[in-house]
């Protein structure tokens, strides 16, 4: 069964993610309609949140910060990021 909230574009994975600034800790917090909710730690101030929300996707899937890559909606909660050469799949996250 394929997710809706991610596909691979060739080595490149698009994530579809819902993102919720000023949460305790950063985290996966399931799905949020056809996206995957990630809680961010930093707040929604000054690029901070967009930061963290790479960091900890760098982390997630192994790889350096400059390969993940915000594609669409810098100001929004609904956000679509890039990652290139993910060393991790998506399967690691709980939904």
């Amino acid at each position: 069964m394929s997710a809706v909230w991610w596909q691979n574009e060739g080595e490149t994975l698009i994530l579809q993610l819902y993102c919720q600034p000023g949460a305790r800790r950063d985290g996966i917090g399931g799905l949020h309609g056809e996206r995957l909710k990630v809680c961010l730690g930093a707040p929604a101030i000054d690029g901070k949140a967009n930061e963290c929300l790479r960091r900890f996707l760098a982390l997630e899937f192994a790889v350096a910060r400059r390969e993940v890559t915000l594609l669409s909606k810098e100001r929004s909660r609904e956000k679509q990021i890039a990652v290139h050469s993910p060393s991790r799949s998506c399967a690691g996250f709980t939904t």
